[in-house]
């Protein structure tokens, strides 16, 4: 149990702050003293850091009520939900500082034209997927990553520029379909990743297919990737391939 002095030096706000929360019906202690000082327990502190995560998000405390408190709120639910859109919005604020990096090296007078801007664009793919998976996919697939990395090239601006907004909505569609486990919306996210391999590859095998998934599971990098969108997702999404490959 934690005083209200206590919680408020945990969770870095005021003690007045946590009065207020109880007056409005906010955030109640589960209990009080016999000398009538509040108390709070592991769920009042759940319910803080809920109610600091939306406030942050520039919620009123009113809709934050509204919201924590409908018998229809998952909390679990609602916190992988906004760690998505974190994740969406770092993926945003690290693309704007690479735009900013390019531009610096523009006024610092390193020219480039428009056309060479997006060529070293993707160069700087290849050059990264290649450093962090090369060995492996070659193992795996052997000319088919030089097959890729020339698709690559190919692409026009257009193209490179939707497929990257494919990947996210595919991404998120995984997500869906596990939280979910609607088959449907699994069969979907499937779809959409043969769809994307065909971008990279010249030609379609659900064998290679079935090998990259077992790829995203065994290589800790991958996994990564797919984990830090949702934990367990690398083999949600191995396992959706080997079920509809």
């Amino acid at each position: 149990m934690y005083t209200i002095k206590k919680l408020a030096q945990i969770a870095g706000i005021s003690t007045r702050a946590l009065r207020y929360y109880d007056e409005i019906g906010l955030l109640k202690p589960s209990s009080y003293t016999d000398a009538g000082y509040r108390l709070y327990d592991e769920k009042d502190v759940d319910v803080l850091q809920l109610i600091l995560l939306y406030k942050s998000m520039g919620m009123s405390l009113n809709d934050i009520h509204n919201i924590i408190y409908n018998p229809s709120f998952d909390s679990k639910d609602a916190l992988k939900k906004h760690r998505l859109s974190l994740i969406e919005e770092k993926k945003r604020i690290d693309t704007l500082i690479h735009t900013i990096d390019k531009s610096l090296k523009h006024m610092e007078g390193e020219f480039m034209t428009d056309s060479e801007k997006f060529i070293g664009i993707k160069t700087d793919m290849i050059e990264e997927n290649e450093k962090k998976y090369g060995q492996e996919a070659r193992a795996l697939f052997g000319d088919k990553v030089d097959e890729s990395n020339e698709k690559i090239m190919a692409m026009d601006e257009e193209t490179l520029m939707s497929l990257q907004v494919f990947t996210d909505e595919m991404n998120n569609l995984f997500v869906e379909a596990m939280l979910s486990g609607n088959v449907e919306i699994q069969r979907r996210a499937f779809d959409m990743h043969v769809r994307w391999l065909k971008h990279y590859w010249s030609s379609y095998s659900s064998e290679a297919h079935i090998g990259l998934g077992e790829m995203y599971v065994m290589d800790d990098r991958f996994k990564a990737y797919y984990d830090e969108l949702e934990e367990g997702l690398a083999v949600f999404v191995r396992d959706t391939i080997k079920k509809y490959a």
